[in-house]
């Protein structure tokens, strides 16, 4: 991510239908826990990168 936070929020964005299709075709809670682990990783890296753009836990989803 680069200072251009409008930028970093559109590149965000465009990730909107692969981040979707994980969730459609990805148990993360899978029972193998070596899977389970890595994907919950992939997981908080990703929102790691996003908390840089964007405060998502305060926006209202109504």
């Amino acid at each position: 991510l680069t200072e251009d936070m409008a930028g970093n929020l559109d590149k965000l964005f465009a990730l909107s239908p692969v981040i979707a299709a994980f969730f459609d075709n990805t148990m993360v809670m899978a029972d193998d826990v070596a899977v389970k682990a890595n994907r919950l990783a992939l997981l908080k890296a990703l929102a790691d990168k996003a908390s840089v753009v964007a405060v998502f836990n305060l926006l209202n989803s109504k």
